[in-house]
């Protein structure tokens, strides 16, 4: 009798011992589930983010409206769009030492003069051409209606210095053979040319849109326009080599992005500008009369190449670099790994 109460007794611990060892073992394995879960979601938040930086102008439109209308996929990447008064400014963040900057976009310009300088770059896409976006604004002066006829005179005129708004004026005064004597160049920052146009402190500005079309607007029939139709600037985008390791995928929902805006400025052209005149805080009327100077293209080809050659001898002639300094293959710059795999057709090399 006491053998069978002995035996009851250790049957109910053992039974007792099972059910404990059950729950304890449905207890980890719903901790490892949540923590699983939780590892899981954790992963979802890390999105890759990439920071493009930009100056925010309508050459920049596709860049603008991807940004607004939602076309970055925002489960891949989640892209900062940081604004500059100048593309030349979002390169010298990219390639500063704290970081700032994944991608820069500048005109083709600020690029191949700091690869001149050995800094390490690599241009990933074009995504935009402009022609007679760059040009030589005037108070008028009687009847001097040519550019041989206007400079040909004392005449202070204004330009950025170190990108593409010099490398217009330089063509300009080569094409139109002005004397360098009679010209006294000034370097100013965009925002400011226009008033100094219309002030009188200037008596030209040579600098690209929207500044060229306000000094317009400004002078009203007291002003008036040089072009150099033969001049077109490329809009690019630059990254380092570490970016396109890191972050190659994300650069690739970055340009998937851009050609979603690509495709919409064409069927949808009227609310395009709209979304750029509100981001840039300018006329709708600018934006109109400016719109056609611009082509947005997400590709490569050939023309930043050799545009780059060009503008690398201009800065070792005008003494920008020492003479000697080495040109860079300029067909190493360009990376077109990443447009190829999304747009093959989109590249032309």
């Amino acid at each position: 009798m006491i053998q069978l109460t002995y035996f009851k007794h250790r049957m109910k611990n053992i039974k007792s011992s099972y059910l404990l060892f059950g729950i304890l073992s449905i207890l980890i394995l719903t901790i490892i589930l949540i923590g699983c879960n939780t590892f899981n979601k954790g992963k979802q938040i890390s999105t890759p983010q990439l920071s493009v930086g930009i100056q925010n102008s309508p050459s920049n439109a596709l860049v603008i409206i991807a940004d607004k209308k939602g076309f970055f996929d925002t489960t891949k990447v989640k892209v900062v769009v940081k604004e500059f008064t100048a593309g030349k400014l979002a390169l010298q963040a990219l390639l500063g030492q704290a970081g700032d900057l994944d991608v820069a976009v500048s005109a083709e310009t600020p690029v191949a003069l700091s690869s001149l300088g050995g800094n390490k770059i690599k241009v990933i896409s074009q995504i935009v051409s402009a022609k007679d976006e760059a040009r030589v604004v005037v108070r008028k002066d009687g009847n001097l209606d040519t550019p041989e006829k206007y400079f040909n005179k004392k005449r202070k005129l204004t330009t950025s210095l170190g990108g593409s708004p010099e490398w217009f004026t330089y063509n300009f005064i080569k094409k139109y053979n002005l004397d360098k004597n009679k010209l006294e160049v000034i370097a100013m920052l965009p925002e400011n040319m226009p008033v100094a146009l219309s002030g009188g402190a200037v008596d030209a500005i040579s600098i690209f849109d929207p500044y060229a079309r306000i000094g317009e607007k400004e002078l009203g029939d007291k002003g008036l326009t040089f072009y150099d139709s033969d001049v077109t600037s490329y809009y690019v985008m630059s990254v380092k080599d570490a970016t396109i390791k890191e972050k190659g995928v994300a650069l690739e929902e970055l340009i998937k992005g851009l050609l979603k805006a690509e495709e919409f400025i064409k069927t949808n052209p009227d609310e395009a500008k709209k979304i750029v005149a509100d981001q840039t805080k300018l006329d709708i009327g600018i934006i109109n009369e400016t719109w056609s100077n611009y082509s947005f293209d997400v590709r490569l080809d050939k023309s930043f190449i050799e545009l780059s050659k060009s503008e690398a001898n201009w800065a070792i002639e005008t003494g920008k670099y020492p003479q000697g300094t080495a040109i860079p293959n300029f067909n190493s710059v360009i990376d077109s790994t990443i447009l190829k795999k999304i747009a093959p057709n989109s590249v032309n090399q």
